[in-house]
């Protein structure tokens, strides 16, 4: 009898309901285990995961559908809703990451609670790489046309327009006056370089050896409650309204957002030298620092070498987690672990030895997928990429199977 390929799933369910998080240092948690070998789906009710038979039982939660392609398991999620989505486990995943998960543009980071989100990497800051202000907050900017306007009000008005800030009625090309908001009558105006004075004492920042952070409040006036935009055009010329210093070294940007909410809250830069680390943590001697109780003393660390980004757990409460796509491949020697709200699963190839599974595993794909790219998790930038099985490996399955009857 033909031995196939196989998975074993093992799930691991926290009782508690909080905020989607799964507690790692808590024993108080659902163990299951199933072996997979046809196409399956597992759900939740409750506190346990099953795979049904036949009747699934009202109110559980779909969570993942597996099914088999040739010697490969492809893993879907079944539904992404802002609690279900799938996450990579970083510290149960150093078979495939050695040195720590590399990190890329656009890829998701999740501390506890907190979401970050990989805004620019850059590693030789003096060839060709612009350091652009990350728009902190969304909002439209003061246009040619809203001068204008401005312009015919104040030839209507009899009374000269003044800064609401320093009361001066001079303006001049590079400190014109402009409305940044909806206010009216004498509080309408403000110089231009009095409103970045004005919003430099909103910025809150931190230095470190190795990082700097800023937090910005929203950026909205006090009176009229309208939001400011974070640059405006003068002049055809646009001028942004919050400067920062970027590092002359190589350097990664990390945007942090509010928790269960998709808004922006601050800016981490971290720069580093070859073989040097950072600390990302809730501890006064992190080198950044996120103030939000889920988030460890010392939960993780960012890596830099031979021009590359590395992100390491360091076994905190609730993981250090990447996110990923919605469907991925496990196949051998790719073993790892995924959270989806309060569950975490493990996946765990298993193939019987065989001269056929030999032949097949050494035949090599049609596509050769580049090392910066990670085909499970999922970048913004990063193009879809597909490993379908050589033209190799359906001869030597179908020479196995005709020698075999």
């Amino acid at each position: 009898m033909q031995q196939s390929s196989f998975i074993i799933v093992n799930t691991y369910t926290w009782d508690r309901e909080n905020h989607g998080l799964f507690d790692y240092k808590n024993r108080d948690i659902q163990k299951r285990s199933f072996k997979i070998k046809e196409p399956s789906t597992i759900y939740r009710i409750k506190d346990e995961c099953y795979v049904p038979g036949s009747d699934i039982i009202i109110g559980s939660t779909p969570l993942i559908n597996i099914s088999k392609n040739y010697f490969n398991f492809q893993v879907s999620l079944l539904s992404e809703d802002h609690n279900n989505k799938m996450w990579l486990v970083i510290k149960d995943a150093k078979q495939m990451f050695p040195k720590g998960y590399s990190l890329s543009e656009g890829d998701w980071i999740k501390l506890g609670r907190v979401r970050l989100r990989v805004k620019q990497i850059c590693i030789d800051p003096t060839v060709g790489i612009q350091n652009i202000l990350p728009e902190l907050f969304k909002s439209p900017e003061i246009n040619e046309s809203q001068e204008k306007s401005q312009t015919d009000d104040d030839q209507s008005n009899k009374e000269a327009p003044t800064c609401r800030i320093c009361l001066s009625e001079a303006q001049t090309q590079i400190d014109p006056l402009i409305s940044p908001c909806k206010c009216s009558g004498t509080m309408k105006y403000i110089h231009l370089n009095c409103l970045k004075e004005w919003l430099r004492n909103k910025v809150v920042s931190r230095f470190t050896e190795k990082g700097t952070s800023y937090y910005l409040k929203d950026l909205i006036c006090e009176l009229c409650k309208e939001n400011i935009p974070p640059t405006v055009l003068c002049h055809g010329n646009k001028i942004p309204l919050i400067t920062m210093t970027f590092p002359e070294t190589s350097y990664i940007v990390l945007e942090e957002y509010y928790p269960d909410r998709y808004l922006k809250h601050g800016l981490h830069i971290i720069t580093l030298t070859d073989k040097q680390y950072a600390v990302i943590g809730r501890g006064h001697e992190s080198d950044i620092k996120v103030t939000d109780i889920t988030v460890s003393r010392v939960h993780c660390k960012v890596y830099f070498e031979n021009s590359k980004f590395y992100l390491e757990d360091r076994k905190s409460k609730f993981g250090t987690l990447i996110k990923m796509r919605k469907s991925f491949i496990v196949k051998k020697n790719v073993d790892l672990t995924v959270q989806i709200n309060r569950t975490i699963i493990q996946f765990v190839y298993k193939q019987p030895w065989t001269w056929k599974n030999c032949l097949c595993c050494c035949a090599g794909s049609q596509k050769v997928v580049p090392n910066n790219i990670s085909c499970i998790t999922l970048p913004e930038n990063h193009e879809s990429i597909s490993e379908p099985l050589s033209s190799l490996s359906y001869r030597l399955n179908y020479y196995t199977e005709e020698h075999n009857e």
